[in-house]
């Protein structure tokens, strides 16, 4: 697992919940750093222990954390770069869902080595859409649904996100378009504002 990924979740851990529960979760297992370098491999089960020591720390279910990280990695300050690659697919929701096709590829082009689980978007009657992803990484879907809600508000639609059941091996989440227009969305812009202070990570 590329170090990105660690330094999300310590990035998360941190601004949410104070540098004191990081040291707490890091304590609790030796493999854990008390910083991650962004660009160096981890095992892929360093991460996966992590994410769950952090649930343990917070007591409260692993898919609810992954599910708020998902919606940090998009909307805090930190996550500014993976939001411009996320809003770069389209000028609305929908076209946003329809982007994340195009998705790995993207991520591959911007971050070689992230190796994302492969995923793919699914148009069905009406406004009905599910996103269908490999389960490489345990609990990516949480982290998905995080993002997908995040990005609703973000171009101002009201949407209907939830899980759904696996379907052939690949993981499913279902997602209804009820207003493209429900509220104005927030401002963007492309291009990056400047150079900002903090480490601008995410997955």
């Amino acid at each position: 697992m590329l170090g990105l990924v660690n330094k999300a979740i310590e990035n998360f851990t941190i601004d949410s919940y104070g540098d004191q529960l990081w040291q707490d979760v890091v304590q609790q297992n030796t493999e854990f750093e008390p910083c991650f370098e962004l660009m160096l491999k981890y095992p892929d089960r360093l991460t996966f222990d992590l994410c769950a020591a952090l649930a343990a720390a917070l007591k409260r279910p692993q898919v609810d954390v992954l599910e708020d990280l998902g919606t940090y990695l998009v909307s805090h300050k930190n996550g500014q770069t993976l939001r411009r690659l996320l809003r770069f697919g389209g000028q609305s929701y929908e076209e946003f869902l329809i982007s994340l096709d195009e998705l790995n590829e993207r991520s591959e082009i911007a971050l070689s080595g992230l190796a994302l689980p492969a995923l793919r978007i699914e148009r069905h009657s009406g406004a009905l859409y599910h996103l269908v992803l490999a389960q490489g990484w345990p609990g990516f879907e949480a982290v998905m649904i995080g993002i997908l809600r995040a990005l609703a508000d973000d171009y101002g639609a009201q949407v209907w996100i939830e899980p759904i059941d696996p379907l052939r091996g690949m993981c499913r989440i279902e997602i209804k378009m009820l207003d493209a227009s429900f509220s104005a969305g927030l401002q963007f812009t492309l291009a990056a504002a400047g150079a900002a202070g903090g480490d601008d990570v995410g997955l």
